[in-house]
């Protein structure tokens, strides 16, 4: 069942470990209106955007994360700062708001249909999972035909929430608390190693022998342990 205004404040009200924590909350009242099902959330001062300098094509197979990573380019806002997103452009921002999910709650992030009506798409992909904490990553699109001026307390997104039937036990590398936007490992090495090789096999039939070299690399390196991963 989706949580109502009155039973998030409820839910805010608890002594750990089963308090739901959503702070800043600059204005609650509207934030967190009288007969809502959803809290407001704001724009965060961290922004992500792509560097088309740094990679001519993105290959998950190929390309290292710390690559992927160099790929993006942070850029930092003050309250009151501007942030240009122009048509077409995608960008990685964080909420100003850190959430801290309990264990028996789950919350799915959408964006507001005010800022979809100009162009601006965002959280297309945002669940968030039981026992997460952190700020949330939002994923930004202007699909509109002019520039968009962002600040950062611009209230772009809301997170609803409901209850999940049994109580989760939650991956602690789910826990990520994060302050910023998040860019993830597309692939585990565990998947890019085995589809590397897939590919490979693929272009030796067909008379490629390109990723030769690069599969017999991967066979020698050592194999390294799998990181944790935050939820998307």
């Amino acid at each position: 069942m989706i949580l109502g205004a009155s039973e998030i404040k409820h839910k805010m009200g608890l002594d750990f470990p089963q308090k739901l924590v959503i702070t800043p909350l600059l204005d609650p009242i509207r934030q967190l209106a009288p007969g809502a099902a959803a809290v407001d959330l704001r724009l965060g001062q961290e922004i992500m955007t792509a560097d088309p300098e740094v990679l001519a094509c993105m290959d998950p197979l190929t390309d290292q994360h710390e690559t992927l990573l160099g790929y993006l380019r942070n850029t930092y806002l003050p309250l009151g700062g501007e942030f240009i997103l122009h048509p077409r452009q995608f960008a990685l921002a964080a909420t100003l708001e850190y959430i801290r999910v309990p264990r028996g709650l789950a919350g799915h992030v959408v964006g507001r249909s005010r800022w979809a009506r100009v162009g601006l798409i965002i959280a297309m992909a945002t669940f968030v999972h039981p026992g997460y904490s952190g700020c949330l990553t939002l994923e930004l699109q202007n699909l509109g035909d002019v520039p968009m001026q962002l600040s950062p307390g611009f209230t772009v997104a809301q997170l609803i929430l409901e209850g999940v039937g049994w109580e989760a036990q939650t991956d602690p590398g789910q826990r990520t608390c994060a302050v910023g936007p998040e860019f993830l490992r597309l692939l585990s090495k565990t998947e890019q190693r085995k589809l590397r090789e897939l590919r490979h096999t693929r272009d030796v039939l067909t008379g490629d022998k390109g990723w030769l070299e690069l599969v017999k690399q991967e066979r020698h390196a050592p194999q390294q342990a799998e990181e944790p991963q935050p939820p998307a």
